[in-house]
Formats: C-alpha cells, sequence, structure tokens
C-alpha cells in the first residue's frame, strides 16, 4: 500500500492526530510535523504537534520555525496527550523511527505511522505502519511529496519555507540531492518559499563557528581514511547536536570515507555525529550504542557519561574495526569486514 492510501485510510479511520518528531527537532522533523499538520486540516481532522522543548532555549533560526508553528497550529506537551485524545486517535512519528527519540508514549496509541528516512533496526517501533525510505533525502522530501499527491496547499504560503528548509538541511545545501529532491524545492518554491529566507535561517553564529572550529581542530586522522573529532576533555563546555553535525559535515570536506564528531552534550551524556561518503556505513557502525542509529551517510548516537572522552573514542574505534582481511592476497589491499557497504 502506498503512503498515500495508507495515510488515506489511518485518518479517515481515527479522530485525532498527534504527531511527533524527534527529541530537540531539526528543520527536517519540524517541517514534517508541518507537511503533516496540513495534511490533517484537509481531512479535518483535530492535530496536535506534540514537542517537549522550550523553544525560547533553541538556536535563533529553529525558534523563529516554532514560533511560527505554535502560532498557526495547536502544539503541545508530550504529557498533555491524554487530555486531547479523543475516541479514535493516531500518532505519526516523523524524521525517526526509533522509541528512545521521542517524548510521547507510543504504547497510548493504537494506530502509529512512521514517516522517515532513517534505516530501521531492533529499536524501532514496534506494531506501526511505517514508511521508511533510506533514499529519500530528508523526511520533508517525502510529505512534500505527499502534500502533492494529495494536493494540500500552504496556508500561509510562507510556510512552505520551512519543509525547503528541512530539504536543504538534509542535502548539505543540496550538494547530495536527487533529482526527487530538486523536484520537491522546485514545487515548495511555487508554491511561496523564499529562498532568500531560507538561506538566511542557515546563517552561522560566529561564537557557535568558533566552538565547532575548535572540535575540528582536535581532529585524528586513523586507517580507512576515517577522521575523529573528540572534544577536548579540558574545555568546559556543552556542544549542541546541530553543532556537532556541522563538524562531521566539515570533515567529509576532506580525503576521508568516514567522519565522526563527539562531545559533551549535557551533564550526563555524551554525543556522536557521524558521516560517510558511502563506503563505510556509518548507521550500522553508530547502532552498536544502546541510543544509536542511522543509515548509510549519516547517523547519531548519546551515549551516558559512564567513561571519559578519551575511552569514548577508544571505544568507537573498537566499533570501526571487528577484523581486517586480505581482499586480494596480491596486493595485501585490506579493507573493513563489517562496515563496509
Amino acid at each position: 500500500m502506498s503512503l498515500k492510501d495508507t495515510i488515506t485510510k489511518l485518518l479517515n479511520s481515527n479522530d485525532t492526530v498527534f504527531i511527533t518528531g524527534h527529541n530537540n527537532p531539526d528543520f527536517d522533523a519540524l517541517g514534517a510535523s508541518i507537511g503533516i499538520a496540513f495534511i490533517c486540516e484537509k481531512f479535518k481532522k483535530k492535530c496536535y504537534i506534540v514537542l517537549d522543548e522550550d523553544y525560547q532555549e533553541m538556536d535563533k533560526s529553529t525558534a523563529i520555525v516554532v514560533e511560527d508553528m505554535k502560532n498557526r497550529f495547536n502544539v503541545i506537551k508530550s504529557d498533555e496527550v491524554k487530555i486531547f485524545k479523543g475516541e479514535e486517535n493516531l500518532l505519526i512519528v516523523l524524521d525517526t523511527n526509533k522509541e528512545y527519540r521521542i517524548h510521547t508514549n507510543t504504547s497510548d496509541f493504537d494506530d502509529i505511522l512512521i514517516i522517515d528516512h532513517h534505516e530501521t533496526d531492533e529499536k524501532t517501533i514496534k506494531n506501526s505502519y511505517k514508511y521508511i525510505d533510506p533514499n529519500a533525502s530528508s523526511t520533508c522530501e517525502i510529505v512534500e511529496g505527499l502534500m502533492n499527491q494529495l494536493r494540500v496547499k500552504f496556508n500561509p504560503k510562507y510556510f512552505a519555507n520551512y519543509l525547503y528548509a528541512g530539504i536543504k538541511l538534509d542535502t548539505k545545501s543540496f550538494d547530495k540531492a536527487t533529482e526527487y529532491s530538486l523536484e520537491s524545492a522546485a514545487r515548495l518554491i511555487k508554491s511561496g518559499a523564499d529562498t532568500t529566507f531560507v538561506n538566511n535561517l542557515f546563517a552561522e553564529d560566529f561564537e557557535k563557528d568558533r566552538l565547532i572550529q575548535k572540535l575540528v581542530q582536535e581532529t585524528k586522522m586513523f586507517d580507512f581514511s576515517i577522521a575523529i573529532a573528540c572534544q577536548n576533555p579540558n574545555l568546559d563546555v556543552y556542544y549542541a547536536r546541530e553543532d556537532l553535525a556541522k563538524a562531521a559535515d566539515y570533515l567529509l570536506k576532506f580525503n576521508v570515507n568516514a567522519s565522526f564528531a563527539i562531545g559533551k552534550l549535557d551533564e550526563q551524556n555524551y554525543y556522536i555525529s557521524a558521516r560517510s561518503k558511502g563506503l563505510i556505513d556509518v548507521g550500522n557502525v553508530m547502532s552498536r550504542f544502546s541510543e544509536g542509529g542511522g543509515n548509510l551517510r549519516s547517523a547519531a548516537a548519546k551515549v551516558p557519561m559512564t567513561m571519559s572522552l578519551d575511552e569514548l573514542e577508544s571505544l568507537l574505534m573498537h566499533y570501526l574495526t571487528p577484523g581486517y582481511i586480505d581482499k586480494e592476497e596480491d596486493t595485501k589491499v585490506k579493507r573493513l569486514t563489517l562496515w563496509v557497504k
């Protein structure tokens, strides 16, 4: 069954819809949530976007999206879900398929639909309808395509900006865009997206950029052109997920197959952002951690502070090198056996 048929069936059989992206949502999760909310409106369904984070504590650009979203849609916290539930309730999970990456309790719902572009694993939410396309650049690309099929319009039109931002984010400003990404972006511009406005959302904060560069300066290069940037233990700062992602993205500009950026996320957790050019499956590598996963080219993991940063870096290297073989005995070409695509 196509995504269009699946969501049509689920919306027609439920009276209330709850929409959630992953914790600490980025442009892709937020943009996709907005697109699904417009679809719910077309079906005349009560819908609520679940967002536990305080937008006033988010970075400036993300806060702009959330503030507009709160002014246009019903935005609630996860502990308020029970207040607004109807007789038949659907939960739509966007830009993740892992239980631990959302605040909402999935056991409260009989019907769950996942729309995502990250690989599934044993931690994927059970008992759910799934539309997961790892070949899609972003969840916003999938949702925009669904809006186009269902002939859903943006109202007001400038909300198209936020799906465009989601695609721009996950395609690295269209460097990794597919023909489908570009088709979605073109339709969004036609629908009202303003590229200048979206580009301004991506403007770098000077102090944040300096912090990212401090992390990049700690980079070490390993066998198989693997780059690992690990925060200096003496640097007493916390990195946002998106900043670690930017550091990992930055390292891919060099002659490396995969990059990893490790930093302190908060008082209790580290965070690893991983990127790959396609040879090494970083999604598999990150899935070795209890709260980790992703896809071939983009993945991440949250790791409790039960070890030092140096020990975490060593553990990552251990996961990266499970064993070696001689692929061609005469030339002694060695390659990673477990993580090669």
